[in-house]
């Protein structure tokens, strides 16, 4: 070998050896994420993945613009659910009085307590919908809306609110093809995603943590006197 040839492979060596060191793999680069598509889909395996696009909350959204994710989700009421009757305890649908002591005492305390109206009862059942929408109203920030794409007529269109203050975990799927999917649990049910890229994915569940963090920390919005307005004015919109 010539003192050329020897020259040309140390240096195609030390080539080799600094390349790792020196250029990051395209998962390891840290991006930072406001919003992007993601592909999205419930607990059920079966389900089909839809594509949305997905952006963090930063200013209040207009209820004429959150009128689609409020009917999507609305539980509608149209009466109060029947009390018992003895005809129900026989055929089994409910509890004979004399089945336990304590539940005799849960009966009776359900007697003497008031009758729930059709008002009350559509808000224990729309809760959470409730609190997201008067939430994105009257403060914006804390929440990651969908949407159907990011045309601007869709943008203004509110499919979808996760509430970051609801979100329990946000973990990675490491066995997923190629690393792209991740999964945030809330209180209420998980949410499946899968991003365009490993990176993606990573700066996704890097950007959520963070956003929940935040939202965790700042002061409850149900507490504000704005907010109150405008979940009562929602409590009200009941089917009869």
């Amino acid at each position: 070998m010539t003192d050329k040839e020897v020259v040309a492979e140390v240096q195609a060596n030390e080539a080799v050896a600094e390349t790792p060191a020196s250029v990051k793999s395209e998962e390891e680069e840290d991006i930072d994420i406001e919003n992007g598509y993601l592909q999205k889909r419930g607990n059920n395996p079966l389900h089909p993945w839809n594509k949305r696009y997905f952006a963090f909350g930063t200013d209040p959204v207009s209820l004429d613009n959150l009128r689609t994710v409020h009917k999507r989700n609305e539980r509608r009421v149209k009466k109060v659910p029947a009390a018992e009757t003895p005809s129900e305890v026989a055929a089994g649908k409910a509890p004979a009085k004399d089945e336990k002591d304590d539940k005799d005492e849960d009966k009776d305390a359900k007697k003497d307590a008031p009758a729930k109206t059709v008002e009350e009862v559509y808000e224990e059942a729309n809760r959470d919908l409730l609190v997201n929408v008067a939430h994105a109203n009257t403060k914006g920030t804390g929440l990651l809306y969908y949407h159907k794409s990011d045309d601007e007529l869709h943008r203004q269109n509110v499919l979808g609110i996760i509430n970051l203050r609801d979100v329990n975990s946000v973990e990675r799927v490491e066995k997923s093809s190629k690393s792209r999917s991740f999964v945030v649990s809330t209180k209420n049910r998980d949410y499946h995603f899968s991003a365009e890229s490993p990176q993606k994915a990573k700066g996704w569940v890097k950007a959520i943590k963070e956003k929940t963090d935040e939202a965790k920390q700042e002061s409850d919005p149900y507490a504000s006197p704005e907010f109150q307005d405008v979940y009562k004015k929602l409590g009200k919109r009941i089917v009869r």
